[in-house]
């Protein structure tokens, strides 16, 4: 009699929150599966049962890169600009040298603050 109460306890407490969680994980998985198949994807179980899927059956080679693009300029059109470095100019105001001036100026104050009696407690 105590085994039977003990196999009682054992399923209830062990085994069927189990159960519970491998169906919490099973569930949106299938129904993904199904969502994938009924689309026309290759799901994992497809795939092992060597079942192919509406799309790859329409294609002899199955998927395809994109198509390579053709550019926009042609590379011999266009001329080569030479290009030379230019000597600084000593009239300029050198770039290093530029002095920075920080103006300080007073905090502003837009509330006035006034301290409160202490409470008597």
């Amino acid at each position: 009699m105590i085994w039977i109460i003990l196999i009682v306890i054992l399923f209830y407490f062990v085994a069927r929150p189990a159960w519970r969680v491998y169906k919490a994980y099973r569930d949106p998985q299938k129904a993904m599966e199904d969502f994938l198949r009924r689309n026309g994807f290759t799901t994992a179980a497809d795939s092992a049962s060597g079942e192919a899927p509406r799309r790859e059956k329409g294609r002899k080679g199955g998927w395809s890169a994109p198509a390579p693009r053709r550019k926009k300029i042609d590379p011999a059109s266009g001329d080569y600009a030479r290009f030379t470095e230019l000597p600084a100019d000593p009239s300029a105001p050198s770039a290093t040298t530029t002095e920075t001036s920080i103006e300080i100026e007073s905090q502003t104050i837009d509330v006035t603050w006034e301290e409160l009696p202490p409470s008597g407690n």
